[in-house]
């Protein structure tokens, strides 16, 4: 032993040794050499993911009990945000956290978010939810474009796409969501308490009628007709439609706390709902496009039979004798009496308006000219089922999206009077008389643009965004292997960050407009505010959002105001 203590000591002498002379040779040799090697020391070492901060995991449940301690009686999305806050306030701004069979590394610093969202792939791959997989295993049923991975997220992603984020194309819906958003305020100053009462002008269970209007502008979108969510008796089957997707948004995060196993050995209430709530929307998505379907088989009957008839018509002109030819020319029509020229004329006319219905319903359904779902259909790239997934996707992802930013939208109305006041001066001074704004005219309102930005800095759409990365990435000093870990992006607490943003709780559209009182960082601008994603895999509704959002301020601030409180969800004229 004593001769295994001697060796160390030598060993340990001899490495000292090695590197003094490796430093003096440093040293010597390069000029200002202090300062060289003060760098390299200062050189934060790469850790491991293991090295990361966070809280303990238990079994079966891992680390998701911190959603559970402490506030038990507020929701669970709130629950969720409380949760949140206490780790980045006691870990920092990267820790590492353990859901059943999910590795989970949450970031906030702007420039791993760049790293991570630059060394996306072709096929960037999202948080594969188990409890969805093993819905769609036991119902057979495909994942649509939002839950999707590799090339066949890439084949729903390359034919929506071009319908619903190409500004020119998106464009296109402003006159439908136009009429839809008259038909809104019509319909909240009928549901309102009436004047004089105690709760004057408050519109009850508003987050309802927000998701009415959100089904109706989507709908619409997609299949080119009216649902009725806006009569004064709503549809029936929009409103069981929309209460699924509330039931699937209320219970998606909940149903994930315990590993998919124990849902095949036992099946919680709140999986039953979930699972119901799936199958209500894709039983009545099939029947909206079932609809769809028959209305167009029955345009091309119509359209065939015109064919025909047109062609009989031209056949049976080229048997016509040259007498009887010579009878229809133009010199002989002259010589017919008034009667016979207004019976030609009438025939003549009725003839060119089968030829020209006929010509649209082709046009109808041909490529970029058709409808969104004729378009869809006609691409010839998605069957029955991939329209199925994919309808479901977009309908519960546009109601959901557009009404909860809606409502907070609202609510910093209410808040900020005098910001209010500045974006109401701005819509009437572009509109003047007119109430109804165009892609062309939302152009010329910065501030409104700036209010919806700063209103989704503070309240994303989503408060995580979920990357899994391919490849290994270096974020904050730690390593993280490819392929092992799920990266949150903390959006809300992004928004918030105060490294990034002055004053980053105080609601300020005018930080997003170019002035030189307002400063905002580089990191800030591109990467600290993602309340839709960023690259290929960016939110496929955004251009859609943008578009019902910007719309509805300048018919409202025309004929509507927002007071404090909110809270009651009131509205005044």
């Amino acid at each position: 032993m004593a001769f295994i203590r001697r060796m160390q000591t030598a060993h340990s002498i001899i490495a000292c040794s090695s590197r003094t002379v490796l430093f003096n040779k440093v040293h010597s040799s390069i000029r200002g050499s202090r300062t060289f090697v003060d760098n390299v020391s200062k050189q934060p070492q790469i850790k491991s993911i293991s090295d990361l901060p966070g809280p303990v995991s238990l079994p079966v449940i891992a680390s998701s009990w911190t959603f559970f301690v402490g506030a038990r009686n507020e929701p669970l999305g709130k629950r969720m945000l409380l949760s949140q806050e206490k780790l980045v306030n006691k870990y920092g701004r990267i820790f590492r956290m353990q859901l059943p069979g999910i590795t989970i590394v949450s970031i906030m610093d702007p420039v791993d978010v760049a790293k991570v969202l630059r060394a996306e792939t072709k096929y960037p791959q999202r948080l594969q939810f188990p409890i969805l997989r093993y819905y769609r295993e036991k119902r057979q049923k495909i994942p649509g474009v939002f839950f999707a991975d590799g090339p066949e997220w890439y084949k729903y992603r390359s034919v929506l796409s071009k319908r619903m984020l190409r500004p020119k194309e998106v464009a296109d819906y402003a006159s439908g969501f136009n009429e839809i958003i008259t038909d809104f305020i019509h319909r909240l100053r009928t549901v309102r308490e009436p004047s004089g009462s105690e709760k004057e002008n408050e519109v009850r269970e508003l987050d309802s009628e927000l998701f009415k209007w959100s089904f109706e502008s989507v709908a619409e979108m997609l299949f080119d007709k009216r649902f009725g969510c806006l009569e004064p008796e709503v549809n029936k089957e929009a409103q069981t439609f929309i209460k699924a997707v509330g039931d699937f948004l209320y219970n998606a995060i909940a149903v994930n706390f315990l590993p998919t196993w124990f849902y095949k050995i036992y099946e919680t209430q709140q999986v039953k709902t979930f699972f119901s709530s799936l199958d209500t929307m894709y039983e009545y998505a099939d029947l909206f496009i079932g609809r769809k379907i028959n209305e167009l088989e029955e345009q091309q009957t119509v359209q065939s039979r015109h064919e025909v008839q047109s062609r009989h018509s031209s056949e049976a002109l080229s048997r016509h004798s040259p007498e009887v030819q010579s009878r229809h020319s133009p010199e002989a029509q002259s010589r017919h009496s008034p009667e016979v020229q207004s019976r030609h004329s009438s025939e003549a006319q009725s003839r060119h308006s089968s030829e020209a219905q006929s010509r649209h319903l082709s046009e109808a359904t041909e490529g970029d000219k058709a409808g969104f779902f004729d378009f869809l259909l006609s691409s010839g790239k998605l069957t029955k089922d991939d329209l199925l997934a994919s309808v479901i996707d977009v309908l519960f992802a546009g109601v959901d999206t557009t009404s909860n930013t809606m409502q907070w939208m609202l609510y910093m109305m209410a808040k900020n009077p005098d910001k209010q006041n500045i974006l109401r001066h701005e819509v009437l001074s572009v509109l003047g008389d007119t109430t109804l704004a165009t892609p062309t005219t939302l152009a010329q309102m910065p501030y409104l643009k700036a209010w919806v930005r700063e209103t989704l800095r503070l309240y994303p759409v989503l408060s995580v965004i979920p990357r899994r990365p391919t490849e290994d990435l270096i974020l904050s000093g730690y390593l993280i292997p490819g392929g092992t870990a799920t990266i949150h992006f903390l959006t809300y607490y992004m928004g918030r960050d105060e490294n990034v943003f002055e004053d980053a709780e105080a609601f300020k559209p005018e930080r997003w407009l170019r002035r030189k009182d307002v400063t905002l960082t580089e990191a800030a601008e591109a990467f600290s505010s993602i309340p839709f994603g960023f690259g290929t895999r960016m939110c496929l509704g955004r251009r859609i959002a943008e578009l019902e959002l910007h719309l509805y301020w300048p018919e409202s601030c025309s004929s509507l105001r927002f007071p404090i409180p909110l809270m009651r969800r009131t509205l005044s004229r």
